[in-house]
C-alpha cells in the first residue's frame, strides 16, 4: 500500500495504520542518524584528507621549481604560473575542491533518480490522471549542497 493510498484513507475514513505510520517515521528517522553519522566522519575526514592532497603537491610544485635554471625562473611569465600553483591562501586545495564537486554531482544525480523513480511509479499506478506536476518539485526546498564535504 503506497503512501498515497494511506493518506487517501486517512482523509477518507479518518483512520489511520498505525504499522505504516511507525515504519515511515522509523525510516524517516533512520534517514536523519545515518546522514548525520555520515557528515561527522566527513568532518573528521576533510581535514587530514586535505592537508595530506596539499602536502602531496607542495611537494611536486617545489620539485619542479627546483628543476628551473636561474633565467627560466625569473621570467614573469613562469612566476605567476608558480604562483598560481604554490598558492595556498584559500582554506582547500584545488583537488579536495574537485572531489567536494564529484560528490555534489553524485548525490545530486542520486536525488534526481530517486526522485523521478517515485513519481513514475505513483504516476504509472494512476492512468486515469496525468502526472502530478508538485511531484515534481517537491524536494525544491533542498539546499543544492546539502550533501557538500564541507562542513555544516
Amino acid at each position: 500500500m503506497s503512501i498515497l493510498e494511506q493518506v487517501e484513507i486517512a482523509i477518507n475514513q479518518r483512520s489511520v495504520d498505525k504499522g505504516v505510520l511507525l515504519r515511515v517515521a522509523g525510516g524517516r528517522v533512520s534517514c536523519a542518524i545515518a546522514t548525520r553519522v555520515i557528515r561527522h566522519f566527513m568532518y573528521r575526514l576533510q581535514s587530514p584528507l586535505n592537508n595530506s592532497i596539499k602536502q602531496y603537491y607542495s611537494v611536486q610544485v617545489f620539485r619542479s621549481m627546483a628543476r628551473l635554471d636561474l633565467p627560466t625562473f625569473e621570467d614573469p611569465a613562469v612566476q605567476r604560473q608558480t604562483e598560481a600553483a604554490w598558492s595556498t591562501t584559500g582554506q582547500s586545495s584545488v583537488a579536495w575542491d574537485t572531489i567536494n564537486m564529484v560528490a555534489g554531482l553524485i548525490s545530486t544525480a542520486i536525488r534526481l533518480i530517486s526522485q523521478v523513480s517515485v513519481s513514475t511509479v505513483v504516476s504509472a499506478g494512476d492512468n486515469a490522471r496525468p502526472p502530478n506536476p508538485q511531484l515534481f518539485t517537491c524536494f525544491s526546498g533542498l539546499d543544492p549542497y546539502q550533501y557538500s564535504l564541507q562542513p555544516t
